[in-house]
């Protein structure tokens, strides 16, 4: 057994990890990092030389998971691609509006590179597509015949967004689990994640929230009642609520919340307006409704009372004649998204709040305008005036990962005989480790470099 992290070491992006077993290749994920630009965004696909990918089994589809997918198919065009059955028209969707981005950015930001893969590429390759039933093993043929002896996958729910899933691979004598991103607690949509009860042998695990004290203290219904709280104090003052999220799982989850709470008037009865992508994803979100492991299966989101933020509701200060909550992509506030361009609108006006909701990486405009002092100015755009910041802005832990306490729960339930640790800063991944080490010092725990090939 072989695993070459190509991507996801020490930080969260670009995730993709090759695994070698029993003589088959599998890649695990395929994704891009969603804060750099060009080939720097992409993982180590030159790790991938003298390799053999006979089967790509894709967790989830945040973009970080999914986006280098097509660009890795140039290079190895034979492989199936395994994925559970919500994903499939997810996968779909995401791609061709990272076709979309790519071609903005190759515009706006000369990245001469982009697109990496265009509309028809995607359309190309769907065929390649296998969609499958969580808890319903498969095989993973090998493509070498008689040589190699194939491989059995099951996906089992993550609990982290729709389709997501932890990947058992069982081999002819080993057991291999990659968690994908996983949420052991139940959110406002999604029960949490289901976990093998059988022995195995190597666990792969995110580390996304695990360098987080404080994720591991908040409760979820103590965060909704502080989300409340806030907003009413804006509406009050006659301000306005920008939610940064991301378009797929945390934009969906933000309107579950924010309906429970108007249904029980506890916020009030204002506009929402939801950016054009969250509104896709959670026609999915319905279309799925039955069959998948939902909290409340008649929530439909077509019943939400919504708008659409579009060319009726223009980006400028219009927008803010009376008071409404706005759900936008991106969660980070990354440029050139609707929630960074509102973002700046409304930042220098002490009426407004902006709520973040998610996860923050420490290198972006969203992490940078939460940590600033008030009154500092904040640059959103470095091709656009610094803003001072006047406005609320207020962070709170409705986050779809695993806090580290629980991901601790994990590594202990299973009793892994090796653990591999990938998608966290090196503060979270190098926490985790030492805790597994004192918890467990049977456990042979390995943090990976990115492409350097591992024999296990």
């Amino acid at each position: 057994m072989k695993f070459t992290a190509l991507g996801g070491c020490g930080e969260v992006g670009a995730n993709s990890y090759h695994l070698e077993l029993d003589g088959t290749g599998l890649l695990l994920d395929a994704g891009v990092h969603p804060k750099k630009y060009g080939h720097d965004s992409l993982p180590m696909i030159d790790a991938l030389r003298r390799k053999e990918i006979h089967a790509i089994l894709i967790s989830h589809c945040h973009i970080d998971h999914l986006g280098s997918l097509p660009v890795i198919l140039k290079y190895f065009p034979t492989p199936r691609i395994f994925m559970t059955s919500p994903s499939f028209p997810i996968s779909m969707r995401m791609l061709h509006n990272t076709v979309t981005v790519m071609e903005r950015l190759k515009e706006e930001k000369g990245v001469i590179e982009y697109p990496f893969y265009t509309h028809q590429d995607i359309d190309m390759i769907a065929h390649l597509f296998q969609a499958m039933d969580y808890d319903r093993p498969f095989r993973i043929p090998s493509m070498d015949g008689f040589r190699s002896p194939d491989l059995e996958g099951v996906f089992l729910d993550a609990g982290h967004i729709l389709g997501s899933a932890g990947i058992l691979i069982r081999g002819k004598e080993k057991t291999v689990f990659y968690t994908g991103d996983t949420c052991m607690h139940d959110q406002t949509v999604i029960k949490g994640a289901i976990y093998p009860e059988e022995q195995v042998d190597l666990l792969i695990v995110e580390n996304t929230l695990c360098s987080s004290a404080e994720a591991e203290k908040k409760k979820r219904g103590n965060e909704v009642l502080r989300l409340a709280a806030e907003i009413r104090k804006v509406i009050g003052r006659g301000g306005s609520v920008l939610i940064p999220t991301f378009a797929l799982g945390r934009t969906q989850e933000i309107l579950a919340i924010l309906e429970k709470l108007r249904t029980r008037n506890r916020i009030p009865h204002v506009p929402i307006l939801v950016s054009g992508m969250g509104k896709v994803f959670s026609k999915i979100y319905d279309r799925f409704a039955l069959m998948t492991r939902r909290k409340d299966p008649d929530m439909f989101f077509k019943k939400i009372d919504t708008r659409v933020l579009g060319p009726k509701a223009p980006f400028n200060k219009t927008l803010f004649k009376e008071p409404r909550i706005i759900v936008a992509t991106s969660g980070m506030l990354n440029e050139k998204t609707p929630a960074n361009t509102l973002a700046q609108l409304m930042v220098e006006d002490p009426r407004h709040g902006i709520f973040f909701v998610g996860y923050l990486d420490e290198g972006s405009r969203g992490f940078q305008l939460l940590t600033a002092p008030q009154g500092e100015k904040i640059v959103f755009d470095d091709a656009l005036p610094s803003k001072v910041k006047n406005c609320d802005v207020i962070t709170f832990s409705f986050s779809a990962h695993s806090h580290r306490g629980e991901i601790l729960r994990l590594v202990k339930e299973l009793g892994p005989k090796k653990v591999i640790l990938v998608h966290g800063e090196k503060g979270s991944i190098g926490w985790t480790a030492e805790m597994i080490r004192q918890m467990d010092p049977k456990i042979d725990v390995i943090v990976p470099e990115a492409g350097k090939e591992i024999t296990l």
